[in-house]
């Protein structure tokens, strides 16, 4: 791989911003790990929102199998990130996998037109 870095993201994130990546990895590089990845809340590992040291990833994902994403991850002992959640703001973690999570973040998106869209 050509890069150091890479950023394992999945594509339904809409409040995940450029300061989120920046922590994650500059928490990686200054713990000298594989990687990191955040840490919602209730403490549950978001492995779509990552960054990894290329090669050794590279080198996981040659033994993939196809199992759980996490599976394969876990083995490299990422560093944790907690990001606090600003009050009014939305989580970069809330992703947009049914209705609901849609619903709630257009409510953050569009405050207050509920009606109007």
């Amino acid at each position: 791989m050509a890069e150091p870095w890479l950023f394992l993201l999945a594509a339904d994130l809409p409040f995940l911003r450029g300061s989120h990546l920046r922590t994650l990895l500059a928490t990686a590089q200054h713990r000298q790990t594989t990687g990191a990845l955040l840490l919602d809340p209730q403490g549950r590992k978001q492995w779509l929102i990552s960054c990894w040291r290329s090669e050794p990833l590279a080198a996981a994902l040659a033994g993939y199998g196809g199992a759980a994403v996490g599976g394969v991850l876990r083995r490299l002992e990422p560093a944790e990130v907690t990001i606090t959640q600003q009050p009014g703001l939305p989580p970069p973690w809330l992703d947009c996998d049914t209705d609901e999570d849609l619903a709630a973040a257009m409510a953050f998106a569009y405050p207050g037109k509920e009606g109007d869209r």
